[in-house]
């Protein structure tokens, strides 16, 4: 063991706790004076209650995945598990390792699957969003562990490695590799890893293309990098994407999206994915992550010495396989405290985005009433607690995106007699549902995902 075994129950016991006031922090409220300028109040109740139910979800999800990891690393438990590893492997010393590897990364998902299915087919499926069934959301989850956790189990196995042979500089040829990693997998992305999970095809409609091709060339893009996916089998959800890196790019429409949205509309989303396109941000983002880490493992190696030194254990060795429990617990603390960081990056590009896509189409009105609509139908978050989007929120409130685009009006000439960007609240139909995996980022589902390491494809809208 690496620490003193501690009251393990105790423990658990009090990290449980823990979710209860970081939930009421995370409770969003249904009363908002600018929502009730947009939503009327059934929308706002439906938004209130969809998002509180997947705060209080992600509260606990966390909490108990933390207190997995801190039995594993710090009580009798976690040694056991390690003895009997090592027991099984007793004659190949060097699978020991991986294997007490992948049985954690296992361990994680079948912990967080519980509160994944309550979420998906419990809340998401009542509220309309969800239509696959059980069978198909299995299957997507068995899909995502084999193609993106998996691979947690060699990049460990890796920085091990790296710590036994380059003591000083570990943390940062992993996070190199780990940034070389995350250009192989969005490069490969749009060709090996999204077709798993949704059919992507050209979009075929001439309709479609009259629409978006004038903007596409505007952009000095070809018309043939627009794809749509086959979501409405799996999902009610509108949304959009930049998938691909390099000579890979494609810009993908949900075909949910396709059949909701006005012509005005559409064109703000596709711009808003060439402005990531022309912007470069999937490799930004992938430069600033891999920055990240390397600051994070170097943090996590700090405390993994501080860990064994207070072990005073004989096998206390900070690269040995006795370590690796420890190294995914501050690995996953260190990572969830530096989620606003990330997320405020995020925010940021994402208001570049608007802005660019605004410049781009000059229909400030069509990207009030995406907005509008996005929000209606994946039921966003219309007045999010200030903890929610500090820590959480990877895109601008969406009242927030709306109230920019109508600031934009005075400044491309709209009058008044223009086309009317919304509806008044009291005339709007009452929506008692609204509509993981990836969303506008709205909800705080998309979030927690980045942080278990889910499968996601490209550049969300």
């Amino acid at each position: 063991m690496l620490v003193k075994p501690a009251r393990w129950f105790t423990t658990l016991t009090a990290l449980t706790a823990a979710a209860l006031p970081l939930t009421v922090c995370l409770l969003a409220s249904a009363e908002s004076l600018k929502a009730a300028d947009f939503f009327s109040p059934e929308e706002m109740q439906a938004a209130a209650r969809y998002n509180n139910k997947l705060y209080t979800l992600f509260a606990f999800k966390e909490v108990t995945l933390l207190g997995f990891l801190a039995l594993t690393a710090f009580s009798r438990l976690g040694a056991a598990y390690r003895r009997d590893v090592g027991k099984i492997f007793r004659s190949r010393q060097k699978l020991v390792l991986p294997a007490y590897a992948f049985f954690l990364v296992l361990m994680i998902r079948l912990a967080a699957v519980p509160f994944d299915a309550v979420r998906d087919l419990g809340v998401k499926k009542s509220f309309g969003l969800i239509v696959e069934g059980m069978g198909a959301w299995l299957a997507d989850h068995a899909k995502s562990f084999f193609v993106a956790d998996i691979w947690y189990v060699p990049f460990v196995v890796l920085v091990f490695v790296l710590m036994q042979r380059f003591k000083r500089s570990w943390w940062l040829l992993s996070a190199v590799v780990l940034g070389m990693a995350s250009i192989a997998w969005y490069s490969l992305a749009p060709h090996l890893i999204e077709p798993l999970f949704f059919k992507i095809t050209p979009v075929q409609s001439e309709a479609l293309h009259s629409q978006l091709d004038p903007l596409l060339r505007q952009a000095g893009l070809d018309a043939d990098v627009l794809h749509e996916a086959d979501t409405g089998r799996k999902t009610r959800e509108v949304n959009a994407y930049l998938s691909g890196l390099f000579l890979g790019k494609r810009i993908v429409l949900y075909n949910v999206l396709e059949k909701e949205a006005e012509p005005s509309e559409l064109r703000f989303v596709v711009a808003h994915e060439v402005a990531h396109w022309r912007k470069n941000h999937v490799i930004k983002g992938i430069a600033f992550r891999t920055a990240g880490a390397a600051g994070v493992l170097l943090l996590v190696g700090v405390l993994l010495k501080l860990t064994t030194r207070k072990a005073r254990s004989p096998d206390a060795n900070v690269s040995g396989s006795e370590s690796l429990p420890a190294f995914f617990f501050y690995l996953n603390v260190i990572l969830f405290l530096v989620m606003p960081i990330e997320c405020a990056l995020s925010r940021h590009i994402e208001r570049a985005a608007d802005a660019y896509a605004l410049e781009l189409t000059q229909d400030p009105q069509g990207a009030a009433r995406l907005f509008e609509k996005v929000a209606r139908k994946n039921l966003s978050d219309l007045n999010p607690p200030p903890l929610a989007r500090f820590w959480l929120h990877t895109h601008p409130p969406i009242l927030e995106r709306i109230e920019e685009a109508l600031r934009r009006k005075e400044r491309f000439n709209i009058g008044e007699d223009s086309e009317r960007t919304t509806v008044p609240a009291k005339e709007k139909p009452s929506e008692a549902r609204a509509t993981n995996k990836t969303t506008t980022g709205d909800s705080v589902e998309e979030d927690e995902n980045r942080s278990r390491g889910e499968v996601t494809h490209g550049k969300n809208d």
